[in-house]
């Protein structure tokens, strides 16, 4: 239990307690149009919601009956598990137990804290609203391991919760009260003291936020909550759920994380829609074309068929002896090393050795491949391959080992890495190249010129697993290039002109191969996307 001032993942009491309270998308009777079909329209807002960033849901129905609110948790749990998003249904824990939800909300007036904390155990999500002044409110509330507290006031003046709005300077001075009247409480020995360095459970600002004010709301509260909790603005009739959710986490992110952190989650919430959108069947109206992928890696006949069928990306196979040309596979080329895991694994040792310099014209050994066991011997196809396709201009290469960087190197002129982009996966980072700053899900990404290495956290990571990624990494490239809303005149609208042209600049394209290796990691981690990691095993 601890303030998590980020909006990351919090760990709350338990390991089985993860929510991203970042942006929190609460539901309401009012919005309810379709009750026939079990809130059709409901489900879709918030599925866009949270394609454009919403971390947590709450399906709160006050007006609903039983059947009907417990038909629309089932409907909304189903839609959430695909998209690891956690579901907490308002005050009703009999409904929480009986879909399974990740946890509930409760109220003033609701079922006492502690009643739904003992029925439910120490591995569901309790938030709670409480006065932030009330003595008992806090400690049921603390004693009771709640995960997030929310004030009873709204901050501003509210379409769906008819209360009085406190305003920046009520609501300050009300966080102020709650952590005083915390402190005191412990001291007298009244609650438990949070774990770590915390001082309070995540606290939730609510009302009236949307895409105008968010900006103000998170100057003055950034350093205050965890997140801000959002309805109308995010499934109102009117509006669009998946523009304004990335604005929302976008002002979010600024506010609390920085720019580049903004930038790259932005990125990978417009990834994340066209990746689902395709895989769904549901691109209604997005252009999302063909794209075609070079590679000798051998990806094996149910992978090929699940790219191409799914995500109509096309792999042409580069098996030996055969040779492809550039037109054969597109722009965007994916290759490993041939050599044997013994071999592989005495490169992944001298990687750490691999020195350049700023300009890329020198290397060491390790690099140049210059010396015993040069990787040209290893490699025949590709180096077959090279020698006949060095005229390729504006391409982007997939190297799996820096073994293989080393050929290229080798064997094509200085010219040819000026005029095309190197993706270099390795599982070491490279010694005296430029570190890309900002949070990298399973690797950290360093930068040379035209070279971008991506060094992978997990060294022991099998090499079918890498192949997968890189496919996907190749794949998500490939989108960015393609997609239109990710382009300045759509960022605009989301981030403004400034911070838009900053995107589409030399930092905009490490940022962005940033969101693409997010994702990928992301799908590898999801069993529903089809390409988790225990999908392809056999």
């Amino acid at each position: 239990m601890r303030v998590d001032k980020s909006g990351d993942a919090s760990l709350c009491n338990s390991p089985g307690r993860l929510a991203d309270y970042s942006l929190y998308l609460v539901t309401d009777d009012k919005f309810l149009t379709d009750k026939q079909n079990v809130c059709r329209t409901l489900i879709g807002k918030v599925r866009e919601g949270v394609l454009g960033g919403v971390g947590l849901v709450q399906l709160r129905l006050k007006q609903a009956d039983d059947r009907y609110f417990y038909n629309a948790a089932v409907r909304m749990k189903h839609l959430l598990s695909r998209y690891k998003v956690p579901l907490v249904i308002n005050n009703r824990v009999d409904i929480c137990v009986g879909v399974d939800a990740d946890g509930v909300h409760v109220g003033r007036t609701d079922l006492p804290i502690k009643v739904a904390r003992d029925i439910l155990g120490g591995e569901k999500i309790i938030g709670a609203t409480i006065n932030f002044s009330n003595d008992e409110d806090i400690e049921m509330a603390l004693n009771s391991h709640v995960d997030y507290l929310v004030h009873e006031h709204t901050l501003y003046e509210s379409s769906t919760k008819q209360i009085a709005a406190s305003h920046h300077e009520g609501l300050k001075q009300q966080i102020g009260t709650l952590l005083r009247k915390i402190k005191h409480l412990q001291e007298r020995g009244k609650i438990y003291k949070p774990p770590l360095d915390s001082e309070a459970p995540p606290i939730i600002i609510i009302g009236g936020i949307n895409t105008n004010n968010i900006d103000d709301a998170m100057t003055h509260f950034s350093d205050a909550c965890a997140g801000v909790a959002v309805v109308s603005n995010l499934i109102g009739e009117n509006c669009n759920s998946f523009f304004n959710a990335l604005r929302l986490k976008f002002a979010i992110d600024k506010h609390k994380k920085g720019c580049n952190e903004a930038f790259v989650n932005l990125c990978v919430s417009c990834l994340r829609h066209f990746f689902w959108t395709n895989l769904e069947g549901d691109m209604r109206g997005v252009d999302g074309g063909h794209f075609r992928l070079a590679t000798n890696v051998d990806v094996k006949k149910n992978v090929r068929h699940f790219f191409e069928s799914n995500l109509n990306l096309k792999i042409v196979q580069l098996s030996p002896p055969a040779v492809c040309s550039s037109a054969g596979g597109g722009n965007f080329f994916l290759f490993c090393s041939r050599r044997t895991r013994v071999e592989r694994a005495a490169t992944e040792e001298r990687e750490a050795l691999v020195v350049t310099e700023a300009n890329g014209a020198t290397a060491s050994t390790a690099a140049t491949g210059e010396g015993e066991g040069t990787p040209t011997s290893h490699n025949p196809c590709v180096s077959k391959w090279i020698q006949q396709n060095k005229n390729i201009a504006h391409g982007v290469f997939i190297l799996i080992g820096a073994d293989l960087l080393a050929l290229f190197r080798k064997l094509l002129a200085p010219e040819f890495f000026h005029t095309n982009n190197f993706v270099v996966i390795t599982k070491r980072e490279q010694s005296a190249w430029e570190a890309v700053r900002c949070d990298v899900r399973g690797a950290s990404i360093q930068c040379c010129n035209n070279l971008i290495n991506v060094a992978l956290k997990n060294s022991h990571m099998d090499s079918e697993v890498v192949n997968r990624f890189a496919i996907l990494l190749a794949y998500f490239l490939m989108v960015q290039e393609r997609l239109k809303q990710v382009r300045p005149q759509f960022l605009t609208q989301i981030v403004g002109e400034g911070e838009a042209a900053a995107g589409a600049g030399e930092n905009g394209r490490l940022l962005k191969l940033a969101a693409a290796v997010n994702m990928s990691f992301e799908v590898l981690s999801n069993e529903h996307t089809g390409l988790g990691v225990a999908a392809f095993s056999t």
